[in-house]
């Protein structure tokens, strides 16, 4: 990529080993490189049959399908840093820490369902990746992004 200095603006972004200059060319480019990225190749499979891995032990085992407690919830969501970007729903950590006392019923309710279905709301999974502009048009993009999960 190459930045003009007085400007901050980007003329040409290497994508793949090419250098992209025209505004489809770019946004193609930079689709398909996150589809490479992003895309699980079929064919490719790990090798782990030399792994020696430790094993837990059947009262281990049962204990890790016991329905969450109130503490382990509160607990963990009390050590997360509460300062990282929001999540899909607009809020930060700190709003689900500061308020826990409000929303607790609701997100125990939450973490109920999902040992109770074994499985997590799909949008509880997703991931936003956004490429902000720093003035007006696609030729100002610059280095920062945002990441929401």
């Amino acid at each position: 990529m190459q930045l003009n200095e007085p400007t901050s603006t980007m003329d040409r972004i290497k994508v793949g080993g090419v250098w992209l200059s025209k505004e489809q060319e770019v946004r193609s480019g930079i689709v398909d490189a996150f589809k490479k990225l992003l895309t699980e190749d079929s064919e490719w499979k790990a090798d782990i049959g030399g792994l020696i891995l430790n094993q837990i032990s059947q009262q281990e085992a049962d204990t890790l399908e016991l329905p969450f407690m109130e503490e382990e919830v509160h607990s963990a969501l009390m050590d997360m840093n509460g300062d990282k970007a929001p999540g899909p729903d607009g809020f930060t950590v700190a709003f689900w820490q500061c308020y826990w006392e409000f929303v607790k019923e609701e997100v125990l309710e939450m973490f109920k369902e999902f040992h109770e279905q074994n499985a997590f709301l799909k949008s509880l999974n997703n991931t936003f990746l956004v490429l902000l502009p720093k003035k007006e048009g696609w030729r100002s993009w610059g280095i920062s992004g945002l990441l929401v999960s």
